[in-house]
């Protein structure tokens, strides 16, 4: 009897792919299988590059000289057909919306024991390298946002609503959040290459803002609250 097992698992949360996290799943590749062969594919600009092994890898990918956008390691397990037992982890810098950015694939042939084990060693591994902010920024943000414009603009308009600055300024905060944060939080921080450059300084742009928004939040809330101490007096 021949079992064919194909699981594909698509998740749209982001990830940090670095060395140890690509040793930790060689190393639990290799504990089920010492034979197994490893192939990296990524794709920066324009470009697709292709590594055979893990070492040729970490050797060369400081030639590349994009920004790196997908990350692909393919593992090969011997089989007693005439594939490969094949595991296919996939990392693509797309869409926050996208539910198929991001994936873990097992393709095995009369190999249950070894699906089973891998799954179970693997599934956490991956989850330990979420990225934290991947669980607020990869919410639905864009249509609820776009609800509360037609909303708020509509009632200031029919003068249902006051004008309010504090309101103004979170709506615009919470509009150039959307509108940006592709760019300001990467699907993937691929920790290789010209992209370690660009997320340190991207990491140091954003406590800038933060810094900024919440000293502009205490400014505005603290002169609210001066205006009407002093209105009152």
């Amino acid at each position: 009897m021949k079992q064919i097992i194909s699981d594909s698992i698509p998740t749209r949360f982001g990830y940090k792919v670095d060395k140890p996290f690509i040793d930790q799943v060689i190393s639990i590749i290799q504990t089920a299988s010492k034979q197994a062969t490893f192939e990296i594919k990524v794709h920066a600009g324009s470009e697709t590059y292709t590594f055979d092994s893990p070492a040729e890898f970490y050797d060369s990918v400081v030639t590349i000289v994009y920004r790196i956008s997908q990350f692909t390691l393919y593992a090969y397990l011997p089989s007693d057909s005439i594939h490969s037992n094949t595991i296919t982890i996939q990392f693509d810098s797309d869409s926050f919306y996208s539910f198929r950015t991001n994936s873990i694939a097992y393709d095995f042939s009369n190999d249950e024991r070894n699906y089973h084990y891998l799954k179970e060693k693997l599934t956490p591994l991956l989850k330990a390298q979420q990225l934290p902010y991947t669980y607020f920024v990869g919410l639905p943000f864009l249509p609820v946002i776009t609800l509360v414009d037609g909303f708020l603009f509509s009632a200031l308009i029919e003068h249902v609503l006051p004008f309010n600055y504090t309101v103004l300024f979170f709506l615009v905060i919470m509009n150039l959040f959307v509108a940006f944060r592709s760019y300001l939080f990467p699907k993937n921080e691929i920790a290789f290459g010209e992209n370690v450059k660009q997320d340190h300084r991207l990491k140091k742009f954003r406590n800038f803002l933060l810094v900024g928004i919440i000293l502009t939040i205490i400014l505005n809330l603290s002169s609210n609250y001066i205006y009407d101490f002093i209105k009152q007096r």
